[in-house]
């Protein structure tokens, strides 16, 4: 009876001013309210294709261009990939603490240039294209008015400020607006803990803050995130968790990474460079190779093949340096011009 009594209450809340009132607070903190570009010539997904409601049911792509954004609403950053390689990172804001920007997958549904915006609460408000506009110069909608789109207003962004939209640098939503299609992929995620690993193979760990207290990070949350990179032996643990609890945003070092390939096949793990020396698993690196091992942790040695190596353990894993590779499995390896850990079959002597 209670929960019938207390629906009751909502509902003539609703009718007496709450609404207005709600809507009263909206448009005193932010002018964009829901932004909702005016309906123009536009480039769009034919009606036929779309979802009834896109952001819970997006239309899969018409066609694979290989782009794809990522939006991390935890760090406000928007990264787009070209067929798995991240070629742009740009800040962006995104939703307030009260109106969050939704997570999910979801595609470019349209494309406009210069769009003007409409008060989705009073449609009689229509602010042209121009500096008054606060969708700015270009609009990539997800649907059910939400967008990318650029703003009036440069310095919100990096902050949690909108009712929802992706905001960015206008120069930034122009240069994105460029490079992709209708039809591109986006993933909108929340994740507080990043693991990073840059071209050179450098890897960084990002803790950023709970700026919609949706998650609880800890130690362990940042080793499997380091995990994807094969450098989770190699994080100190205490650096790590004082990392986390400053929640900085700012990068911590941890090591340097290659993907181990061998004739020119990616073995899916990585060789580690920390302190000057290379490093490489033992149990992935002997089970690729289809050979026994076992480990002495007395002596501190890998016992294979009628051979003795020297290895270390650390953390959870036992690791060779890369100079025992031949004497291990007579092969060596080296890092090639694409950032591979490339393994060949060692020469006579």
């Amino acid at each position: 009876m209670k929960y019938i009594f207390a629906a009751l209450l909502l509902f003539t809340a609703s009718l007496s001013g709450g609404y207005c009132f709600r809507l009263y607070i909206e448009q005193a903190e932010s002018y964009e309210i829901s932004a909702r570009p005016v309906p123009a010539e536009t480039e769009t997904i034919p009606a036929t294709d779309a979802a009834e409601n896109p952001l819970e049911k997006p239309t899969q792509p018409p066609f694979d261009s290989g782009f794809r954004i990522v939006v991390n609403l935890a760090s406000r950053g928007l990264s787009l990939y070209d067929h798995g390689i991240q070629v742009r990172l740009y800040p962006v804001a995104v939703g307030k603490e009260w109106t969050p920007t939704p997570t999910g997958t979801f595609i470019v549904m349209e494309k406009q240039e210069d769009p003007e915006w409409v008060d989705p609460h009073q449609e009689e408000i229509v602010v042209p294209a121009g500096e008054d506009n606060p969708l700015g110069t270009r609009w990539l909608g997800l649907g059910n008015n939400y967008g990318i789109h650029g703003t009036n207003s440069p310095s919100s962004i990096g902050d949690y400020i909108s009712n929802g939209c992706i905001r960015m640098y206008d120069e930034d939503a122009q240069e994105l607006f460029s490079l992709i299609p209708v039809g591109t992929p986006v993933e909108i995620i929340y994740n507080r803990i990043v693991a990073d690993r840059q071209t050179d193979g450098t890897v960084s760990l990002y803790c950023y803050p709970d700026g919609y207290e949706w998650q609880t990070v800890d130690t362990k949350d940042a080793i499997e995130s380091l995990q994807r990179c094969g450098v989770q032996d190699f994080a100190d643990l205490s650096a790590v968790a004082a990392h986390i609890e400053a929640s900085s945003g700012e990068p911590l070092f941890i090591a340097q990474s290659y993907p181990v390939i061998s004739n020119e096949t990616n073995l899916n793990f990585f060789a580690v460079q920390s302190n000057g020396s290379t490093y490489i698993p033992a149990t992935p690196l002997f089970s690729a190779f289809q050979t026994q091992w076992e480990w002495n942790a007395e002596k501190k040695e890998i016992k294979s093949n009628r051979r003795t190596i020297p290895a270390m353990q650390k953390g959870t894993g036992i690791y060779l340096n890369a100079d025992q590779l031949g004497k291990a499995l007579r092969v060596t390896g080296t890092i090639n011009n694409a950032g591979q850990f490339e393994l060949t079959p060692a020469e006579k002597k």
